[in-house]
């Protein structure tokens, strides 16, 4: 994937940005802004919600987009020192890069989590709220329970 927008340098490494992330974070930051944050927060201005979407949108991304930017580096370094025949810096590398894709995986599986319990409780009928108490804040649930 080529860089349709080039941003710079950072340390010397060039950064861009592909279309299809611009994309991508639109259709994040729509989404936030246009259902799930009004639901979620009702009562604040539609600019309010556009910010927070935007930048939920910009952080999310560019997680995403260092953890893959830390893989490709790590299996350059990989290939460059198996060039060189550096075999202790080979395995090193290779551990390291199995902590960036571990990294990369925990953050997909909490993340399709998050979505699972958000889905099936957004319509729970309980209610939570959060006060502050004497050194400290309290906490009260309210969870109504039918028998039948």
């Amino acid at each position: 994937m080529t860089s349709t927008f080039r941003l710079g340098r950072i340390l010397g490494v060039r950064v861009g940005v592909n279309w299809s992330v611009l994309v991508v974070a639109w259709l994040l930051a729509w989404s936030l802004a246009s259902t799930t944050l009004p639901d979620a927060a009702p009562g604040h201005s539609e600019a309010g919600y556009w910010i927070a979407g935007t930048l939920t949108a910009v952080v999310f991304l560019a997680a995403e987009g260092a953890t893959l930017g830390m893989v490709i580096k790590t299996q350059r370094d990989i290939d460059r020192a198996e060039a060189a025949g550096d075999l202790a810096t080979v395995e090193d590398k290779k551990r390291t890069r199995e902590d960036w894709l571990v990294y990369m995986g925990i953050n997909h599986v909490a993340s399709a989590l998050e979505a699972y319990v958000s889905a099936h409780l957004w319509d729970f009928p309980g209610e939570l709220q959060l006060r502050a108490a004497p050194g400290g804040f309290a906490a009260t649930a309210s969870v109504p329970v039918r028998f039948r």
